[in-house]
């Protein structure tokens, strides 16, 4: 009996596994990032462990900085960039985006992305 199959590294990421290590890169848990595309987390799992071996990394976190550039080369494919609901823009409203289900928009992600990028850099001249 053979073992299952196994993705080679180094390998091309699938357009799915492009979107999940897209969603991981934006600050999506893994349960969020299911949501978001409409899995299960375990098929959520299924694409980090892919995602992980084709880019040769140990975490999500090197897979997403060994991916940024796979991720400036293939764009998010529809994400709004005013949002339907009417949301501030802001931090609160990505992470009530992210409550709901839904993909963020463009305004909120960008908000969250300077937010942890200002915490990054305060905890880093704090250490």
């Amino acid at each position: 009996m053979t073992g299952a199959w196994q993705p080679t590294p180094g390998a091309a990421l699938t357009d799915r596994e492009l979107q999940y290590l897209r969603l991981m890169a934006d600050g999506h848990t893994r349960d969020s990032a299911a949501r978001a595309m409409g899995i299960t987390v375990g098929g959520a799992n299924h694409h980090a462990r892919h995602v992980l071996i084709k880019l040769s990394a140990a975490s999500m976190a090197q897979a997403v900085w060994k991916g940024r550039r796979l991720l400036t080369r293939h764009p998010p494919d529809d994400t709004p960039t005013t949002c339907p609901t009417g949301c501030a823009g802001d931090r609160s409203a990505y992470r009530q985006h992210l409550r709901r289900g839904e993909t963020a928009c463009t305004a909120s992600r960008r908000a969250n992305a300077a937010h942890t990028q200002q915490y990054r850099q305060n905890r880093s001249t704090a250490a």
